[in-house]
């Protein structure tokens, strides 16, 4: 959404769903491992989330 943020890819072997975290500038990303397709994936959802809540509030 037009910022530059760092990445924070932390393994966890305890991770079952991941979920993107916007925390102090940079992106958390709690993975089971370093599947980079997975963190990816993870991003993209969260980015996807936010935008349909940008767009609710903006049309309603």
């Amino acid at each position: 959404m037009g910022r530059n943020y760092s990445l924070q890819i932390v393994v966890d072997e305890t991770i079952k769903v991941p979920e993107a975290k916007l925390s102090r500038g940079k992106f958390v990303v709690p993975v089971e491992n370093k599947d980079f397709d997975r963190v990816r994936l993870t991003l993209e959802n969260w980015y996807k989330d936010k935008v349909k809540k940008k767009i609710f509030e903006r049309v309603a």
